[in-house]
């Protein structure tokens, strides 16, 4: 985790910061790296499934509610049963609410080229 937060923290300068907190996405709105995961507390199993509703819940908020995050439901024919997940879909030059003046909803969030992960701070 360490060496992942620190070619973040390279890239992106202000993840050092502690007005900031950074994250790495998947896709469907799991996070692989959040600030929080260098507590000397955390524990693996902490670590698996966190997703960003739970972790940046007002960020999750706005998403799903401008429709860059988005419910999908799809079947899984081995339990047979509807499951319901989310997907980010986000414009092509990613989402700014840095300066948007609510201190709750203030995010940055943009795809890397490639890939299906996001950044986030």
């Amino acid at each position: 985790m360490f060496f992942i937060f620190r070619l973040l923290t390279d890239a992106y300068s202000e993840c050092k910061d502690n007005n900031y907190r950074c994250l790495v996405l998947n896709k469907a709105g799991f996070v692989i790296m959040h600030n929080d995961f260098l507590s000397l507390d955390i524990t693996s199993e902490s670590l698996e499934y966190v997703h960003i509703t739970e972790k940046e819940k007002d960020m999750a908020e706005d998403l799903i509610n401008k429709r860059y995050m988005v419910k999908k439901r799809c079947r899984n024919l081995n339990q047979l049963k509807l499951e319901t997940f989310f997907e980010l879909e986000l414009p092509p030059k990613g989402v700014n609410m840095l300066d948007n003046g609510e201190s709750c909803k203030r995010y940055q969030l943009s795809h890397v080229d490639g890939s299906n992960i996001f950044l986030g701070m």
